[in-house]
């Protein structure tokens, strides 16, 4: 056991959450380029920026109104369904293999975002991913989106962690670092390939700040070496 007041006891990692895009795969602008499309006039790009990586009907909700949302959010998924059929929606170079080496751990994976299911089922197909992860999760499947702990919990407690300690969560946005401290992971970390700035990211709770996906494999090897 840890001394009292001291740091909280490292366990071997069970379950690893990704986030989607930003993290795993490339954005490209995708996403700012759908919302502009779907909130039209009244996009503001500072509420984007607080949204990154929380749920897009909330993001719309917030530049559009509650009461035109659902609208936003349909031409949101339009314009994003056309992203991916021109294959503008493309993984990094290290993901598939990170996910590959994850697993060869004996660690179980789930690939959270802040898209609808249908999106997300969609964009994984897409990827033929369907066989590389043991879960995917949507804000739908959960309750709330990132920053609330709902996703990471949720796959904690599908997955089977015996501890919430031992769930290790990587993004590319602050809103993914509030959220794995919320639910308490063992590891949160940022990766520098996506919506927010290393200072954004470093100015939040965290235990890593890494360049890309795959350098998560070493940081999980080190942390209870």
């Amino acid at each position: 056991m840890p001394e009292q007041g001291g740091p909280p006891e490292r366990v071997d990692i069970e379950v690893a959450v990704f986030d989607l895009l930003g993290t795993t795969v490339a954005d490209n602008d995708v996403v700012q380029a759908a919302v502009k499309a779907a909130a039209g006039v009244r996009f503001d790009p500072v509420v984007f920026q607080r949204f990154r990586g929380a749920s897009k009907r909330e993001m719309l909700a917030a530049l559009v109104g509650d009461a035109h949302a659902d609208a936003a959010h349909a031409e949101f998924e339009v314009q994003l369904l056309r992203a991916a059929q021109r294959d503008v929606l493309q993984p990094f170079p290290d993901a598939k293999q990170c996910l590959r080496d994850v697993r060869l751990r004996g660690i179980r994976i789930c690939l959270i975002t802040g898209f609808s299911r249908t999106m997300r089922e969609t964009i994984l197909s897409h990827l033929g991913w369907d066989t590389l992860v043991d879960l995917a999760l949507s804000p739908e499947d959960a309750g709330r989106g990132r920053p609330a702990p709902d996703l990471i919990l949720t796959a904690a407690l599908r997955l089977r962690a015996n501890d919430v300690r031992a769930v290790a969560v990587v993004g590319d946005t602050t809103n993914d670092l509030l959220a794995a401290a919320a639910a308490g992971s063992g590891i949160r970390a940022a990766v520098l390939t996506g919506a927010h700035p290393e200072a954004a990211l470093r100015a939040v709770p965290h235990t890593h700040v890494l360049n890309r996906v795959s350098d998560l494999v070493p940081a999980i090897d080190q942390w209870t070496a």
